[in-house]
């Protein structure tokens, strides 16, 4: 008997709406096995080989920006499943960096560089 598990992702954010999360990555923890969402939501994965193999299989949600989502699945349950899955935005979503400017011994070094460079072609 196959046992295909499928369902719609979607997304809360900060500000409590819902919006279905097109292209989420869907992926069978302990496998590379795994789907892509598509632009409304929706996955289906086929777990027929995977689920009398593996103990506890869990499915793992994630999209850039909203925390990561563990669904653990029952090994007893096979056929047609549904599972749908909301994933919250991430409070850590923004990313700092700072551009430093060179040391006067780095600028030095990389305009000698340049200059080796032509000289020696």
């Amino acid at each position: 008997q196959k046992t295909l598990v499928h369902g719609t992702v979607t997304g809360k954010t900060k500000e409590g709406r819902v919006d279905t999360l097109g292209f989420t990555n869907i992926v069978l923890k302990g496998t590379a096995f795994g789907a892509l969402a598509d632009e409304q939501g929706n996955y289906q994965l086929d777990l027929t080989n995977y689920i009398d193999i593996i103990q506890n299989p869990t499915l793992v949600f994630s999209m850039v920006g909203f925390d990561r989502l563990e669904l653990k699945l029952e090994n007893e349950n096979k056929g047609d499943l549904k599972y749908d899955a909301q994933l919250n935005q991430d409070n850590a979503n923004v990313i700092d960096f700072y551009v430093t400017k060179p040391t006067v011994g780095q600028h030095i070094r990389w305009k000698f560089k340049k200059w080796f460079r032509r000289k020696h072609k």
